[in-house]
């Protein structure tokens, strides 16, 4: 007897990033969302823009325009970056999971910022 996988299983295994994990009707490979991540960061382009153009290089002659899934692509960005901030700061593999992971726990100190040092008291 041969376990069947869930459509969601399968499409995160060929990086697939559902909009929603319960009846998936649309995704984004995990390249696009890589992309889109480092695109926003660097060139300080709107998620907008970006979605114009990808709807610009599906049909660019605008008969057909594809149906507007900006919003899918909105939720699916939240999700790939809290993801993302989850698995750098080693959340991911937490035995209580990521719903333990403590407000701020992901921040990154400021080395330029004063701190107060446990080690030397203030005087």
């Amino acid at each position: 007897m041969q376990d069947t996988q869930s459509l969601t299983t399968q499409l995160l295994h060929v990086r697939w990033f559902l909009a929603m994990s319960l009846n998936p009707k649309t995704a984004a490979t995990f390249q696009l969302l890589h992309h889109f991540h480092i695109l926003i960061f660097e060139s300080k382009a709107l998620a907008f823009e970006c979605w114009q153009t990808l709807s610009w290089l599906s049909d660019n002659s605008g008969v057909n325009h594809p149906k507007d899934h900006y919003k899918a692509l909105l939720r699916m960005i939240k999700e790939w970056w809290n993801l993302t901030l989850l698995k750098r700061f080693g959340r991911g593999h937490d035995l209580e999971g990521i719903g333990a992971t403590q407000p701020g726990s992901c921040a990154i100190l400021c080395p330029a910022c004063p701190h107060i040092c446990m080690y030397y008291p203030l005087m």
